[in-house]
């Protein structure tokens, strides 16, 4: 994976996790990360996709030209880049999965994910709210729960980003419609996920403890924006460590 570190980046990257609301802080507002989040906003990941590539690129010539950044900082911001492409592309096979197979649940929730990820991170690194992406992730996990009301990972996703929205008395009553699937260790990080967005700390490091070993979460760890909420909490810091040593090996 383009995200793998050294041991030395190991150290550095897992004290700039740690240290922050987000990895991507400090990355400059109107480079090429900032286009490719911009048109991302407006749908159009395509061209968004090119502008990480040259995200990539103007980064690895600043670092060349200056010591900007202490270099665990930068090798963090080159692996937020790719795993921000690489779920542009994640989202564009979730559309093309929804278009094909329109009546697969697992679809629809799939693409909400990838749009509520994406909206999430925009908001980390804007500060405003991508709109589109948001209404686009509610519609397509209502019609993921409307295909299946039991799928209880578009349920806790649902849950979230209502979450997201300060409409937590709405959340809550759809995180009680999951029941006891909300145990099944397969959900857990999806689990903590809503309860970091709940600003329930406790409950979401109890939950991510339980998901931390799998590698898919050690990524989610190290770079999604639905974890930010807990980036400032000591407790943060050991999980992060332990998923830049599993990112390695």
């Amino acid at each position: 994976m383009a995200w793998r570190f050294g041991l030395l980046g190991v150290v550095q990257v897992a004290r700039a996790l740690a240290g922050g609301p987000g990895l991507e802080a400090g990355m400059p507002p109107d480079g090429a990360y900032a286009r490719a989040l911009a048109l991302e906003a407006r749908g159009r990941h395509v061209e968004a996709i090119r502008q990480y590539a040259a995200a990539a690129v103007e980064l690895r010539a600043a670092a060349l030209s200056r010591a900007f950044a202490p270099p665990g900082r930068v090798r963090g911001w080159r692996a937020k880049i790719s795993w921000q492409r690489g779920a542009a592309e994640e989202l564009l096979e979730q559309e093309a999965y929804a278009l094909v197979m329109p009546g697969a649940a697992v679809a629809h929730a799939g693409l909400a994910r990838a749009c509520h990820g994406k909206a999430r991170s925009i908001r980390a690194f804007t500060g405003e709210r991508a709109d589109a992406l948001s209404q686009r992730a509610h519609r397509e996990y209502l019609v993921a729960l409307r295909l299946d009301p039991g799928l209880a990972g578009a349920r806790i996703g649902l849950a979230a980003l209502l979450a997201d929205a300060g409409r937590k008395r709405e959340a809550v009553a759809e995180i009680v419609k999951v029941g006891l699937a909300r145990e099944d260790p397969l959900l857990a990080y999806e689990v903590a996920a809503f309860h970091a967005a709940m600003g329930d700390l406790d409950a979401a490091f109890a939950y991510l403890a339980r998901a931390a070993g799998r590698p898919s979460v050690q990524a989610a760890i190290l770079f999604s924006n639905e974890l930010d909420p807990l980036r400032g909490d000591p407790r943060f810091a050991a999980l992060a460590a332990r998923a830049a040593e599993g990112a390695d090996e």
